[in-house]
């Protein structure tokens, strides 16, 4: 056991209405815990008139599981938490295109499922979470799910940590800011990618030299294709 919660109340609705809120705040990660199964069952129907026995769980056990996949709202709700961290940046507004509408949308994968997400089609999920630079986690209703993140305003490419930076969607390059042989630091912008309505930057994975560039300005390129490859400095292989 990792922690006892308790509510009180002035009548059981109210007690449970409590820690159903406890609950429902709960941000434990990675461990895993029983927190949403704890929601589910305390709002479930017959719960709060005590309409139980101790065939209960047994009996309701596939309602009172949670899904252990997230919803296509919770998908949302994780692009949401990305973008929130990503706009502290002003160097590079999330969503941001030259000379078009703001199209706010991050690129998620869930178990080899990668899809390009964007909180602006349709129910967020109220969740709470953080993102760094590799995953999101999220928080809802006593579950964690975590998202790897594969674009968010800025993005490596598949292939990055052996310095091969790939085109991680069909594009249009806009702009290049290296040359081959140019010394490049972690993080630095390598180029610019046009791609499903927004500019994305794909930046160095690491200390190094570009030891090939494969892509000019105004080029369109398919996904997965080499654009730059970069040899690591001693010290950050």
């Amino acid at each position: 056991m990792i922690a006892k919660l308790i509510a009180t109340g002035e009548n059981r609705d109210a007690a449970i209405s409590g820690l159903a809120a406890i609950l429902d705040g709960v941000e434990v990660w990675p461990v895993r815990t029983n927190a949403g199964f704890l929601f589910n069952a305390l709002l479930y129907p017959g719960f709060g008139t005590a309409k139980i026995d101790t065939a209960f769980i047994e009996r309701n056990l596939d309602d009172l599981v949670p899904d252990p996949e997230p919803d296509e709202y919770l998908w949302r709700g994780a692009a949401m938490v990305a973008l929130a961290e990503s706009e502290q940046d002003e160097s590079y507004p999330a969503g941001f295109r030259l000379n078009a509408p703001e199209r706010r949308q991050v690129r998620l994968g869930r178990k080899g499922d990668i899809r390009a997400v964007s909180p602006d089609d349709g129910e967020i999920a109220a969740v709470t979470g953080f993102a760094d630079d590799e995953r999101v986690v999220v928080f809802y209703e006593g579950q964690a799910y975590e998202f790897e993140l594969a674009a968010r305003g800025t993005v490596a490419g598949h292939g990055a940590h052996d310095g091969e930076i790939e085109a991680p969607m069909p594009g249009k390059v806009t702009a290049i800011d290296v040359s081959a042989g140019h010394k490049i630091a972690k993080g630095q912008r390598l180029l610019t990618l046009e791609a499903m309505k927004m500019e994305h930057a794909l930046t160095a994975p690491f200390d190094g030299t570009v030891v090939e560039l494969n892509a000019s300005a105004g080029q369109q390129v398919s996904e997965g294709l080499v654009l730059i490859k970069v040899e690591p400095e001693p010290s950050a292989q």
